[in-house]
């Protein structure tokens, strides 16, 4: 059954604590090093999931249960080298497992690091260091992904807190240099998911490992994702802002900056890609568990919510957008409407003039079950509506679209990872 916490991958939710457990290294004669996952999830309710080990890009029709199949997987887990690290796969409700394909083309777990939380938010920084959330309001942990052992905590006592927050997390984690950018996002006794009227992001000095500052952009929201492509070759960070809904007011995704060099927003940059669609949405977010990628040369590439669903308007006018009297069969009701809904267009972001252009060639698709893949310099985009499961490829070199793949087993697509990228 659908629960507050899956609908709330429309407006952000997560956590985790980590300890340590020391795990072999990667081996080369028993492990693949190159070559492609793509992990699916079923909706009927089961929380099956499925990831299979493709040796060369997949084609057709793919029947993913055909792979490895697990209870819980995150889309967004974290993707590096041959690897990636999701949060617990067998449904233990806490710890986070490296995932990898053996040489025969198996997928299994490489190890397991304990957790007292059961999800994945951070960031791999290089081979033998990450960093994430550890569902402690003071810290942010650092490990090993190649050993999945525990390196540490940055202290984060320091951090921005209001009075009325009865926890907070960190999410959409930013590396640049020796810079580490992190999201708050904060709880509130009344249970609202979003306790903050302003976008609240924190900088973290790595050379030191000590925090630095907390920082705000009024008037938005919060930033989540993982291992995200948001940092340019100037070294300018872009962050999607998820947008929220009349919480404590109405606020539209949009695309927030950090320039080069500087520790704060750009208090005059933010481009909202939603208006330069011509998109009607006021509050969907771009997308539930990605959508938002940099690529290069100022061109990044999102999902827009063009429209806003009709079933969802007359929905929320009567039951009202105060979350925390919703039941379960609310939910449930809002996420089949999200789920099935059309009413986004996968769009080419330019950056630095903020103008965005519509993929047409691309089927419209749900904003909701939407996200983009960069893989061998190509976008893949998610396309799931009740008549079409598939993965389409986007080339910008040549500005065309072409359908890489159908699934027709396994339920929706929610990562596609290309291995040793």
């Amino acid at each position: 059954m659908l629960n507050k916490y899956k609908f709330s991958l429309l407006i952000v939710m997560a956590g985790l604590v980590f300890t340590a457990c020391k795990k072999e290294e990667t081996n080369p004669a028993t492990e693949k090093q190159t070559g492609y996952l793509l992990y699916t999830q079923l909706t009927d309710g089961s929380g099956t999931d499925y990831v299979q080990y493709f040796e060369t890009l997949p084609s057709g029709t793919v029947d993913n249960t055909q792979g490895k199949s697990f209870t819980s997987f995150f889309s967004g887990g974290l993707a590096y080298d041959n690897y990636v690290v999701s949060l617990e796969v067998n449904g233990a409700g806490s710890g986070m497992s490296k995932v990898m394909a053996n040489t025969g083309g198996e997928v299994f777990v490489k190890g397991t690091l304990p957790t007292v939380g059961s999800t994945a938010w951070g960031i791999v920084r290089d081979a033998t260091t990450a960093y994430a959330d550890d569902r402690n309001d003071n810290n942010i942990l650092i490990f090993d992904p190649s050993t999945m052992q525990n390196k540490g905590i940055i202290d984060m006592s320091n951090a921005f807190r209001a009075p009325q927050w009865t926890s907070s997390q960190f999410e959409g984690f930013v590396v640049r240099g020796n810079d580490l950018f992190v999201c708050t996002r904060p709880l509130d006794a009344t249970g609202s998911l979003y306790a903050s009227d302003s976008c609240i992001y924190n900088h973290i000095d790595l050379v030191t490992g000590t925090f630095q500052k907390s920082f705000f952009f009024p008037n938005a929201d919060l930033a989540r994702r993982n291992n995200q492509n948001w940092v340019d070759e100037q070294g300018n960070v872009y962050i999607y802002q998820s947008g929220k809904i009349n919480v404590p007011q109405t606020v539209k995704p949009s695309i927030l900056k950090i320039p080069a060099g500087a520790t704060e927003f750009d208090p005059n940059y933010n481009f909202k890609f939603i208006d330069a669609t011509g998109g009607a949405a006021l509050s969907l977010p771009v997308q539930a568990g990605g959508g938002f990628n940099y690529y290069k040369n100022g061109k990044a590439y999102a999902i827009a919510s063009t429209s806003f669903p009709p079933e969802l308007l007359a929905f929320l006018a009567v039951k009202g957008t105060n979350f925390s009297t919703w039941t379960p069969e609310d939910y449930q009701t809002a996420f089949g409407i999200l789920e099935t809904a059309a009413n986004g267009q996968y769009v080419e972001l330019d950056l630095v003039a903020q103008t965005a252009k519509v993929l047409t060639d691309i089927p419209s698709t749900s904003p909701f079950n939407g996200n983009t893949f960069i893989v061998d310099d190509k976008i893949y985009c998610v396309v799931s509506t009740p008549n079409e499961n598939a993965l389409y490829e986007y080339d910008p070199a040549t500005g065309t679209s072409r359908k890489a793949f159908d699934v027709s087993a396994g339920g929706t697509i929610g990562a596609f990872v290309k291995l040793g990228n």
